[in-house]
């Protein structure tokens, strides 16, 4: 359905497209994929927020520069783009969470088999590619990388400009390590380039694309959610993914409550996945509603940490 709005040169171009089978963001990071530039006029014509997408911009300017910058090619290795990075993600995981025991098999498996993350790799979405570069930051964090750790979370950011968020988080746990030096360090290398890339779009699109209608009071669009998994599961057809959704909200609220609930501040992981739970009480209902909603994505690095 976008691309048939898109601009020719993806309209006309011999690309498979699902008919009638529903629209979803990763069609419009896909057009991107054929000009990151933002310099043809017509791209924006197959998008909801024109702007607001283009701040998602990694995965995309990535799949451009491996075509070479064919604008069809870039396309169908966007698509693909997220296999790769969920191979990634795994082989990292690998390091942080070594086999030898049932537990770290299971919190390996969980977090590559989450519905958030199959969600990002099924739909080709932004989220995994920042999830990536969230865990590549704080395991920099870790060994005392303030350079490797800022440049991976301003990529990270780059994919999804809420890992900022994390960027903030693993900074403010510099501060309470009394290394002053190394928060600025981290913070400034996270959040330049990000800054650089809003102010190229405000300039070359004339417009910032809000997004922040996303959030409403705490705990307003998480009660909302309870209701309508509990309405699901009786109106809803796939009776499977209905059950399937209402079990990750339970796993989403356990994590939460876990995190939020058994403070371990000395631990840079444990500032992440606090923040972000507290983060996953304010988003909105727009994000929560849906099979399986959004929420399970944005939210990953709280899965991540926990």
């Amino acid at each position: 359905a976008a691309l048939a709005a898109a601009t020719p040169v993806l309209r006309d171009a011999p690309i498979y497209t699902y008919r009638d089978a529903g629209g979803y963001d990763g069609h419009y990071y896909g057009q991107l994929a054929s000009d990151p530039t933002l310099s043809d006029p017509q791209l924006g014509g197959g998008m909801d927020n024109y702007s607001y997408r283009a701040r998602r911009i990694l995965g995309s300017a990535l799949a451009h520069l491996l075509a070479g910058g064919d604008r069809i090619e870039s396309v169908r290795l966007y698509a693909a783009l997220n296999l790769a990075v969920w191979l990634a993600l795994a082989a990292v995981l690998w390091r942080l969470l070594p086999p030898g025991d049932w537990r770290a098999t299971a919190a390996w498996a969980a977090v590559l088999f989450t519905v958030g993350t199959l969600h990002a790799v099924r739909c080709a979405l932004p989220d995994l590619p920042a999830l990536l570069g969230v865990a590549l930051g704080l395991c920099a964090v870790e060994r005392g990388r303030w350079v490797a750790a800022g440049l991976a979370f301003a990529l990270a950011a780059l994919a999804r400009e809420t890992s900022l968020l994390a960027a903030a988080l693993a900074a403010a746990h510099l501060v309470r390590q009394r290394q002053p030096r190394a928060a600025l360090t981290l913070g400034a290398l996270a959040s330049l380039p990000v800054a650089a890339w809003l102010l190229f779009i405000r300039l070359r699109l004339g417009q910032g694309g809000g997004g922040w209608d996303n959030f409403t009071l705490p705990l307003t669009g998480w009660l909302g959610r309870w209701s309508e998994c509990f309405a699901r599961l009786r109106a809803e057809p796939d009776r499977l993914l209905a059950i399937a959704t209402l079990l990750g909200l339970v796993a989403l609220t356990v994590q939460a409550a876990c995190l939020l609930l058994k403070r371990t501040p000395a631990n840079v992981w444990w500032w992440v996945g606090a923040g972000y739970a507290a983060f996953m009480f304010t988003l909105n209902r727009g994000v929560w509603e849906g099979l399986p909603g959004a929420a399970p994505r944005v939210v990953l690095p709280l899965t991540l940490a926990f």
